[in-house]
């Protein structure tokens, strides 16, 4: 016989505090939300009208030739997009698991209590945490498949796919970190059209200590040393440094949040995420949880990258 899931024996209880073992930040997410947040009534949704226009010169003609009107020119515009992707999980409990709350497994001390009194309640804040940090992962590393059946498995475009797509980014090669390499993305950048309205860098721990040991100013008080970079200064913008445990160790991801959103398309009646009770088929409460979400960056010349960075 298959094994219960949400059973008393499938989620014993214990005693003593309760620690995540997986980090569970979502900086990126994070400071998106809190700037802007967006709700699309199709799966799939706009992220900007772009133009280029000619390079600048003198354009002059003469006398002669102003008499008649050069011929004519446009200006045309393109839409880039990005699409909605559906994140589901389910969680259940049993009648026999709600009843055997104060059953425990392990060592149980007298003083202790159990920390777990709604289990069906617990699971879902779990999910609702790896529902924000696969988000997170999407803002990063998200792939683009367009909608195109039912059966289609769509999925939001990220910032790395995007900025690989527009032929943007410097690949490292295997180098270190440097202030050259940073100072030719900015450039790169800047030649892009960047706007440099909001700047992160999003790093993982070990590029982190190198924008430490590059930029950093260390105290000259006598009893205090080290250091703890949140932000630099540089000749085309300041950047603020995010430390991302999603990023990989040998990326360094410019964002612009100037030009970020997230985008919830909300089920009607029910909101952009939520959880719900499934069919009833005995004795045990399936629940599932459910959002629909995309990634707004703008224009994927924003952004900038250094890929393949040395790591030791």
């Amino acid at each position: 016989m298959m094994a219960i899931v949400g059973s008393s024996w499938d989620l014993p209880n214990y005693l003593g505090p309760l620690y995540s073992a997986s980090p569970t930040q979502t900086p990126i997410l994070s400071l998106v939300g809190a700037r802007s947040t967006l709700f699309a009534q199709n799966d799939q949704f706009p992220l900007s009208v772009e133009y280029s226009l000619p390079a600048a010169a003198q354009n002059v003609v003469s006398e002669n030739a102003s008499v008649t009107a050069p011929t004519a020119v446009s200006v045309t515009r393109s839409q880039t997009n990005n699409c909605i992707q559906i994140m589901q999980h389910q969680v259940t409990d049993t009648y026999k698991k709600r009843s055997n709350n104060n059953k425990l497994t392990g060592i149980a001390d007298l003083n202790g209590k159990v920390m777990v009194k709604d289990e069906l309640a617990w699971q879902v804040l779990q999910k609702l945490k790896i529902i924000a940090r696969d988000q997170e992962y999407t803002w990063i590393n998200g792939t683009y498949v367009a909608p195109a059946a039912e059966t289609t498995v769509q999925s939001s475009r990220g910032v790395f796919e995007a900025i690989s797509d527009a032929s943007n980014g410097i690949d490292a090669d295997g180098a270190d970190l440097s202030r050259a390499l940073i100072n030719q993305m900015l450039r790169e950048a800047f030649a892009d059209g960047a706007l440099f309205g909001d700047i992160i860098f999003s790093v993982n721990a070990f590029q982190k200590q190198q924008l430490g040991s590059i930029y950093e100013i260390l105290p000259s008080d006598r009893t205090v040393g080290g250091g703890n970079l949140q932000r630099i200064e540089t000749d085309v913008c300041s950047v603020d440094l995010v430390l991302n445990p999603h990023m990989d160790t040998n990326d360094l991801l410019m964002l612009d949040l100037a030009t970020c959103s997230n985008v919830f398309q909300p089920v009607p009646g029910k909101g952009a995420i939520f959880s719900e009770a499934l069919a009833k088929v005995g004795a045990a409460d399936p629940t599932q949880v459910y959002t629909q979400f995309g990634v707004d960056y703008g224009p994927a010349w924003a952004h900038d990258a250094i890929t393949d960075l040395s790591t030791s």
